[in-house]
């Protein structure tokens, strides 16, 4: 038996004399005493109990995340903002018929011609046997630089194809499309590059500078 326990054993005798402890009594005392009482166990199981909830924790942040960026990935086209804003930018100059740069050829002289460009302007598959080629301009959709060009129909109703390269907030941009203030807009990925079709079903004003 330990000093301190025996000292505790005939100080509690010597406290209440004839009312001492059953031995079973002072047995379970001291043994309280040697695993360090109640409330000591309770802090001993805090450091613990603390790092398990720390885990639980960062394991709560990393779900969240995870279901986010899931989320996120599988967002319809419709709720993209990048393909909304880029819609309505587009839908703003084709509603503006902005002068172009040059007029009329084919689409392999204006891509020989149009220097300035980082890429080869290539003419969709779908609009090979469409509308015809009217000319083409310099232009930027959302800050990167593109190409525009001006198609009218049988009817004469305008369409304005843009094209810019598939590469940073237009990397994984998926098919969409918009009705932006009665212009109908279109955006696919093709050849390596981001097609964006603007269409109105009437005729606009032409050449504005």
């Amino acid at each position: 038996m330990e000093p301190e326990l025996d000292d505790l054993d005939k100080r509690l005798n010597r406290f209440y004399g004839h009312q001492s402890l059953s031995p079973a009594g002072i047995s379970g005392l001291k043994s309280r005493i040697e695993q360090g009482g109640g409330s000591d166990v309770i802090d001993s199981r805090r450091p613990r109990r603390n790092a398990l909830l720390a885990i639980a924790a960062s394991f709560t942040i990393v779900m969240v995340g995870v279901f986010l960026a899931a989320r996120w990935r599988n967002v319809s086209p419709a709720e993209s903002p990048v393909a909304h804003a880029a819609a309505r930018e587009v839908a703003f100059q084709h509603q503006k018929q902005f002068s172009l740069d040059y007029l009329a050829g084919t689409m392999e002289q204006l891509s020989r011609e149009m220097t300035k460009l980082d890429f080869n302007p290539v003419l969709p598959a779908r609009m090979r046997d469409g509308p015809r080629l009217v000319g083409a301009r310099y232009c930027a959709v959302r800050g990167q630089i593109a190409a525009q060009f001006r198609f009218t129909d049988a009817q004469g109703r305008p369409c304005t194809l843009y094209q810019t390269l598939c590469k940073g907030e237009f990397a994984d941009l998926p098919a969409a499309q918009f009705d932006v203030d009665g212009t109908r807009v279109e955006l696919w990925r093709e050849a390596g590059l981001l097609m964006v079709l603007a269409m109105s079903d009437q005729p606009l004003e032409q050449g504005i500078n």
